[in-house]
């Protein structure tokens, strides 16, 4: 008799990973879930054997793997990752031509509108910056929340409202809205203003590549509102601290028609990954470590402000 995983990894503070987590639940019955963050270039992923992995890395050693992007098979190859377990047959369903993860699994009929906001919102597909940036809208207000907090308690709250009896029979996203901490989205509403307001002051476009600082400021959620602050971008370098970790994330403008370098293949040179539209890159959050973040990120912009539009 085979065994079914008991723990879900997904990827952490992503409403696709998140949302691609309890799908993953209900379809196989996991009732641990464990969030997964990015490793920083040249660290290796925690290995949890015979896990189901969804919207995150292959991991040598998964039961079951759903991905979507293009540097999925990142970790395929190490040496390092290979020698300290066994090998477990893994089934497959790895498609970098998908949208989003959630596209990958079975869902009930009533997370349509869910999945369809969390995939046009994984894809960017939306007719402006503007209306990427509409908190009127109560996923994408859901999905900002869910950035800014950046907490592992809010992810397992919603995986717990989508997978709990009676969840598949009617729309979710009111109660997903009401299971958030009291006051969550009018804060979410009001740091959006302070980083349009930073975004005016610090952002600096040259060669159609934004570059900015935001390491004194915080959050993740910046590119939208780079795209509609600085609509001749066509792409965008941030650099952005989180509680444990500091990230550079590569961005292409969906609403410009300049180059379309990829991004994860230049990510993926400096340890990083993702898609070739969006793409990071992770470090940790030590002093040093910041330190080492901000070369790296005057580096990508440099790499990219060197190859300008003809």
């Amino acid at each position: 008799m085979i065994r079914m995983p008991t723990v879900i990894r997904y990827h952490a503070h992503c409403m696709d990973g998140i949302v691609s987590a309890a799908l993953a639940a209900r379809a196989w019955g996991a009732r641990r879930f464990v969030p997964y963050t990015h490793a920083s270039p040249g660290a290796l992923p925690d290995i949890i054997d015979g896990a189901i992995g969804v919207d995150i890395p292959y991991i040598p050693g998964m039961r079951r793997w759903i991905d979507h992007h293009a540097s999925g098979l990142k970790y395929l190859t190490s040496e390092a990752l290979r020698s300290v377990h066994r090998t477990v047959d893994c089934a497959v369903t790895f498609d970098p031509s998908a949208p989003a993860c959630v596209t990958l699994l079975p869902a009930p009929a009533a997370f349509r509108s869910l999945i369809a906001m969390v995939t046009r919102i994984d894809s960017s597909a939306f007719s402006s910056a503007s209306a990427a940036l509409d908190l009127s809208d109560p996923v994408l207000l859901l999905t900002a929340t869910v950035n800014r907090l950046h907490d592992d308690a809010i992810d397992r709250v919603i995986i717990d409202q989508l997978t709990r009896r009676g969840a598949e029979r009617t729309n979710p996203i009111p109660a997903l809205l009401r299971a958030l901490p009291k006051g969550a989205t009018d804060d979410t509403i009001a740091h959006r203003a302070t980083l349009r307001a930073f975004l005016q002051r610090h952002a600096r476009v040259r060669h159609d590549v934004l570059a900015c600082d935001l390491l004194d400021l915080g959050n993740r959620g910046a590119h939208f509102l780079a795209y509609a602050t600085f609509p001749d971008t066509a792409i965008s370098v941030l650099l952005i601290t989180k509680p444990h970790e500091t990230d550079i994330l590569l961005g292409r403008n969906p609403w410009h028609r300049g180059r379309t370098p990829d991004l994860a293949a230049l990510a993926l040179a400096y340890g990083g990954g993702g898609h070739a539209n969006a793409a990071g890159i992770t470090f940790g959050a030590t002093p040093a470590e910041r330190t080492h973040a901000r070369a790296v990120f005057r580096a990508v912009v440099r790499k990219l402000r060197s190859a300008p539009p003809a």
